[in-house]
């Protein structure tokens, strides 16, 4: 009887170190998908202000420039 109750509590032990596990997961997985969506309203951000100083096509051949002087 005593053994069939620590397994019993092993079990029970496993079984919320696994989900202490997925919760974590869920926590750092939700914490890189919301730093990627700030970086991505940035890089937005950064774009539409430099299309409003320069406008599309000057941006375009500051791009090609840039493009043409790294290589």
């Amino acid at each position: 009887m005593q053994n069939s109750t620590k397994q019993t509590t092993k079990s029970r032990q496993t079984d919320r170190e696994q989900q202490i596990e997925q919760e974590a997961f869920l926590i750092e997985t939700s914490i890189i998908f919301i730093l990627s969506a700030l970086i991505g309203a940035w890089a937005l951000t950064c774009l539409l202000s430099g299309i409003s100083q320069h406008g599309a096509i000057e941006m375009i051949k500051i791009w090609m420039a840039a493009f043409m002087d790294s290589h």
